[in-house]
């Protein structure tokens, strides 16, 4: 066995040496026993979903549980956390199944409000445009469950991104807007919140423009 954490054990392989620390085959189990109450999102939940083909080294895992830093390395595996404090939404996030244990993954429509809400989540800005892109192509994809988990995100900058990118990009999506309806709030955020506060002021959206959206391979 090999100490985890207070409790909790790994079981090595058998043909495993003694100085092997060997590495787990599957860390969403292992993140879900580290970081519970949690489930896994952002890129890691992308990329599961088929919304990019781009992989990232870490596991994404949201957690409601205090943590004291936002990148663990266990096992020789690599995670990257973001907290939230509404444990009740995380508890009542669907399970899947890997393996013979059931663990908590956001779905396509409550991976792309995170990312609205929160690019780096997904990788930062373009590649939320790349996996929100994905996602408007996917048959499966509800508009009135990404507008439900808009609201229960409570992220006034999300509504603002996604207004903004539907009518830069996918205007024939108006569909979209009506998800917005009366959740835009006061004040002006950034459109990549990782650059500088600099472009033009979208009055609409109450958005300062400091990235080139026009033009991109997403436009269709």
């Amino acid at each position: 066995l090999l100490r985890v954490k207070r409790g909790t054990y790994f079981i090595r392989p058998l043909e495993a040496g003694p100085h092997d620390k060997g590495s787990a085959p599957d860390p969403w189990p292992i993140a879900s026993a580290l970081f519970d109450p949690c489930y896994i999102g952002g890129w890691t939940a992308a990329h599961h979903w088929g919304l990019t083909d781009q992989l990232f080294r870490s596991t994404f895992v949201v957690t409601s549980a205090h943590i004291r830093k936002r990148t663990h390395k266990i096992l020789e595996l690599e995670f990257q956390l973001a907290r939230i404090h509404d444990r009740a939404r995380v508890t009542a996030t669907p399970a899947v199944w890997r393996g013979s244990q059931r663990v908590r993954l956001s779905g396509i429509e409550r991976t792309i409000a995170d990312g609205l809400a929160n690019p780096l989540w997904v990788g930062g800005f373009r590649h939320l445009v790349e996996i929100l892109n994905s996602a408007l192509n996917i048959d499966t994809f509800d508009v009135d469950r990404l507008s439900t988990e808009l609201i229960a995100n409570k992220s006034g900058a999300a509504f603002k991104r996604l207004g903004y990118l539907v009518e830069t990009l996918w205007p024939q999506r108006s569909d979209l807007l009506t998800v917005i309806g009366p959740h835009l709030t006061a004040g002006v955020v950034r459109l990549d919140p990782k650059l500088p506060k600099r472009g033009k002021l979208s009055k609409r959206w109450l958005l300062w423009v400091n990235t080139t959206v026009l033009g991109s391979d997403w436009s269709t």
